[in-house]
């Protein structure tokens, strides 16, 4: 199983070989783009010195975090989740459930996007970069915390994918959902939490766990002052991302089991 899978993966990054300039071209583009977003974020919370006390290379911390999630999600589910309301109406998923393997795992293999690689390199510079510059005191605890925290951000995001896409089996359209919950909520927790009012806070803690991407991970390697519930929050945030995405499985094997086929 995991060869097959394999092998499906490197057949997809293949295929977008095939065109090379296309594939190189996009991969400049994207970068360009991160990197003026980098640039912009740094440069605002300079000019006014600090956003709640936290400075501009705290900040970058918590956005470079953002991004790495995002990216390592992004190989797996952007591909698949974009394009699961299309494969649902037009009867195509059936495609899927007459292999012999998990539909999702087959999915998230056929679709796999390394154009993504330019954010997990730009965001891991840029987060080494910002950690060695703030001089942060590092242990074995806090590597391994950051390895953990770095993956449960990517299954936070995943989840957030999966939850989405498969909403797809009661919906018509998913897309404006995608793009309010997987952009516009999401670009909320570029930034720390704490400079939001309190309802903002527990939306991004409580209903749709951004805050445990990037922001309660920071608060836990920079050593900030914290309360003891963001104490709390930050301890437990290497586990955040199971959890979350047990959930959107969950709700993806209910949307799978009331999928009806063409025509549904």
């Amino acid at each position: 199983m995991l060869h097959l899978m394999g092998a499906l993966v490197l057949a997809q990054g293949r295929s977008g070989l095939q065109y090379r300039f296309a594939t190189i071209a996009w991969f400049l583009i994207q970068g360009s783009a991160y990197a003026a977003e980098f640039a912009a974020v740094y440069l605002l919370v300079q000019r006014f010195e600090h956003v709640r006390s936290w400075v501009a290379a705290e900040v970058l911390v918590v956005y470079a975090l953002v991004v790495l999630a995002y990216g390592i999600s992004g190989f797996f589910f952007q591909g698949t989740m974009v394009r699961l309301e299309t494969l649902v109406h037009q009867g195509q998923l059936d495609l899927y459930l007459i292999k012999p393997v998990n539909p999702l795992l087959h999915m998230v293999c056929r679709t796999f996007n390394a154009g993504y690689t330019t954010h997990v390199l730009l965001s891991t510079t840029i987060l080494i970069g910002a950690l060695r510059a703030l001089d942060v005191e590092w242990s074995a605890t806090k590597t391994v915390y950051l390895l953990l925290a770095a993956a449960s951000g990517a299954l936070v995001q995943c989840a957030v994918w999966l939850g989405t896409g498969s909403a797809a089996f009661w919906l018509t359209r998913v897309g404006n959902v995608q793009s309010l919950l997987l952009h516009q909520m999401r670009d909320l927790s570029f930034y720390p939490v704490s400079i939001y009012g309190r309802a903002v806070q527990t939306v991004l803690t409580v209903l749709l766990p951004w805050a445990f991407v990037g922001y309660y991970p920071a608060v836990y390697l920079l050593d900030r002052p914290a309360t003891p519930a963001e104490q709390l929050a930050s301890l437990i945030a290497p586990a955040v991302g199971l959890v979350s995405f047990a959930v959107a499985y969950r709700v993806w094997k209910r949307g799978l089991n009331a999928y009806q086929g063409g025509g549904a």
